[in-house]
């Protein structure tokens, strides 16, 4: 369950998301004991997998979750957290702090460093990549190094391409900063993969988690998997509730673990999460579009369009009319 949230601005605000994550994970470990036992979804090479994992938004839960006031946003998020970590640990349900946009990327991978520090037997603690980031790889060589030295129970880490490319890129060019994100989704996709290696080399330091609705880049977690002699239950495969179904009922045909991944909340939050998602997936570079929109033949969706290109470095925006380049200005983040 993915408890719907934006970014609040008082601690009331704060206070009542922090109540609803303690109230979700409740009701949803109580229906989860009602289910009968399915040892090929509950456990993994590294032992038991929770029934139930919810996500949860860093900003929804500190008003002061920023650059400029970080210290005091860690200490407010960190604050309302460890009773819902504690709680979760007892209901034995995994917790994951979910990504949002980049200026608190580095600010959400230290809230995550701060908390598996504190508990490191657990509760099982999520943490998301986001591969349409340039900084994406260093990112999770530098969690996945952390979560050796710190944990003793695995870390898992939910792979995903990322939902705010639209924003990024807009605020990157009205401030003239160079983008964080990949321009060319050829090279979202080759650092998807790049990623998805360095997961499955660590698994076992790492729960690796793919989220996606794209069948190469499903498949290609799988065959790595696979390749470095791992069973198919090593790795979990997330996607959302009500989208792309025909890859859902493919997945749970050739055997492999499926969770799905259902927002719930409140109308005014649930509808900015729609937008996201939609210009997500109706996107012209979109599989979903590609294939279930256009009808495109899986074998061409399958197969690299036009080359896969390794990553770029970043470039700077268009140049100045005077025909000097933009100054170099350093965004936002912590």
């Amino acid at each position: 369950m993915d408890l719907l949230g934006e970014h609040t601005v008082t601690t009331a605000e704060a206070d009542r998301y922090a109540a609803r994550v303690a109230d979700l994970l409740e009701i949803f470990a109580g229906a989860a004991g009602t289910w009968p036992d399915d040892p090929h979804l509950e456990r993994d090479p590294w032992g038991p997998v929770p029934r139930v994992g919810v996500s949860v938004k860093p900003t929804a839960l500190a008003p002061r979750f920023g650059p400029l006031t970080a210290e005091e946003g860690l200490d407010e998020a960190v604050t309302r957290l460890r009773p819902i970590l504690a709680r979760a640990r007892e209901l034995g349900a995994a917790v994951t702090l979910d990504m949002e946009h980049y200026g608190v990327k580095d600010l959400t991978l230290e809230l995550v460093s701060r908390l598996g520090s504190e508990l490191p037997d657990g509760p099982v603690l999520g943490a998301v990549v986001q591969a349409y980031l340039r900084d994406s790889y260093g990112d999770l060589l530098r969690l996945v190094e952390w979560a050796e030295r710190t944990r003793r129970a695995p870390l898992q880490v939910r792979l995903v391409k990322g939902a705010y490319w639209d924003t990024e890129t807009v605020v990157a060019r009205a401030e003239g900063w160079v983008s964080p994100v990949f321009e060319d989704k050829r090279e979202t996709d080759a650092n998807f993969e790049r990623c998805a290696r360095l997961l499955v080399a660590r698994a076992g330091v790492v729960r690796p988690a793919f989220g996606s609705h794209n069948v190469r880049s499903l498949a290609y977690a799988v065959a790595c998997a696979r390749a470095r002699g791992l069973h198919d239950g090593a790795v979990e495969l997330q996607l959302l509730h009500g989208m792309a179904e025909p890859v859902h009922a493919a997945l749970r045909r050739l055997g492999l673990r499926v969770r799905v991944y259902a927002p719930v909340g409140e109308l005014v939050p649930g509808m900015a999460y729609l937008v996201r998602r939609l210009l997500e997936n109706t996107s012209n570079e979109s599989f979903i579009r590609h294939r279930f929109v256009q009808g495109e033949a899986l074998e061409s969706l399958v197969r690299p369009r036009g080359g896969r290109r390794a990553p770029s470095p970043a470039r700077f925006p268009t140049p100045c009319p005077n025909g000097r380049r933009p100054t170099r200005r350093r965004p936002d983040r912590s």
